[in-house]
């Protein structure tokens, strides 16, 4: 596995590229955890009473803090460092909001399912008796922090559509250079007599690709996870999901560390799922330029599509155009690659066979099935194609 591992490595364009692809990745999340920041360094005494285990008199005393700076600012007084103060009191309130959102979501949904577990549909039943296990767990031990920077890093997983496309970009010039080039150097039969023969040969390159795509995925996530790893106390880690307001609604008991774990291994799983289709698209061409075509109309292309799906997901669409996306999101990896933080948002439930399996389950089991039908396929035409040209 060396010699491929050398052609990689000695593809400057390659190595290029995955440096663009990290500067970016680092930029972008390094930009919006410094939006988040007020540039108020210093606290008060006040200020300080208000972090900590959350109670109900520190929720009292950041509301009466906002207030009196939102006067302070309407009656003209120097309004930049009471706005740095009055964005880090938000910043509070906003924890709280989430804390409060993840509890009366909660209960809403806790008492419609014990109400509905009972339904005469077994289908609507095993839903809603799923769903009293997923939510049973209370959120403890609430802790109030300051400019917490890891929630600032949960929220931008889903916000890398761009490196995702350039890493596919990478991928498929790793997969051309480690099989395609050898019709290109007139090697391929001296690759059907050597002592791997064409078998081994094949999985070894395959492995080599997969483990570039994983490499990969692993720089995405710790590029995306750095600037905050730099900023946030090891505590913030700790955090519930549920308590950021946009993840109120989510199932489960995940930290912040396990759901950005969890996000980077879905990537990676979704770029081995593109690495076999280019694999795939390599073995079945003599020349680089229509397997390259394909795997770019398909990686790249579907991948940019699939963004302008998720572009307008935040926005009233009409059925249809819903429906679709959530097809896409089901059986494609386009869901895993760039998409992973919406299966945490709620729990989906797919009726397969009258059995409620979460949407993420149902994609990960078929993009592993997808993964082993497209590598065997690969393979087969890898141990068969061009014999006739007498090799």
């Amino acid at each position: 596995m060396k010699y491929e591992w050398k052609k990689i490595i000695q593809n400057k364009i390659i190595i290029l590229t995955v440096l663009i692809s990290c500067i970016y990745t680092l930029w972008l999340t390094s930009s919006s955890l410094s939006a988040q920041q007020s540039g108020i360094q210093e606290t008060d005494t006040a200020y300080q009473q208000c972090l900590g285990e959350y109670t109900a008199e520190k929720e009292g005393l950041i509301l009466q803090k906002l207030g009196e700076l939102q006067e302070q600012m309407s009656s003209g007084a120097d309004s930049g460092e009471l706005f740095g103060w009055y964005q880090k009191y938000s910043a509070l309130y906003s924890q709280i909001e989430g804390y409060h959102a993840a509890n009366e979501f909660r209960e809403t949904v806790l008492k419609n399912a014990a109400r509905l577990q009972k339904s005469s549909d077994p289908y609507t039943a095993r839903v809603n008796a799923g769903i009293m296990t997923k939510f049973e767990d209370v959120i403890e031990d609430f802790h109030i922090l300051d400019e917490p920077a890891a929630i600032d890093c949960a929220g931008m997983q889903g916000h890398l559509l761009w490196a995702d496309i350039v890493n596919l970009l990478v991928l498929i010039l790793a997969a051309s250079s480690i099989f395609i080039t050898e019709h290109h150097s007139q090697t391929y039969a001296m690759v059907y007599t050597s002592r791997d023969g064409r078998r081994r040969t094949y999985l070894r390159k395959l492995f080599c690709v997969l483990e570039f795509a994983a490499i990969l995925g692993i720089l995405t996530g710790l590029c995306a996870a750095f600037p905050a790893l730099l900023r946030a106390d090891p505590g913030e880690w700790m955090l519930k999901l549920r308590t950021m307001q946009i993840f109120s609604a989510s199932p489960g008991d995940l930290n912040l560390l396990q759901y950005i774990l969890c996000v980077t291994a879905m990537r990676i799983l979704g770029y081995m799922v593109m690495g076999v289709f280019f694999v795939l698209f390599a073995v079945c061409f003599k020349n680089i330029i229509v397997p390259m075509v394909l795997e770019t109309l398909l990686g790249i292309g579907g991948l940019w599509c699939y963004g302008q799906f998720i572009a307008n997901a935040g926005i009233v669409m009409f059925r249809g155009q819903n429906q679709i996306y959530k097809l896409l999101r089901t059986v494609t990896c386009f869901g895993l690659i760039t998409d992973g933080e919406r299966f945490f948002w709620e729990y989906e439930p797919v009726n397969i066979l009258n059995i409620p399996c979460s949407r993420l389950t149902v994609c990960i089991v078929l993009q592993i099935a997808v993964f082993l039908v497209t590598a065997m396929v690969g393979y087969y035409v890898y141990i068969h194609r061009f014999r006739r040209g007498g090799v």
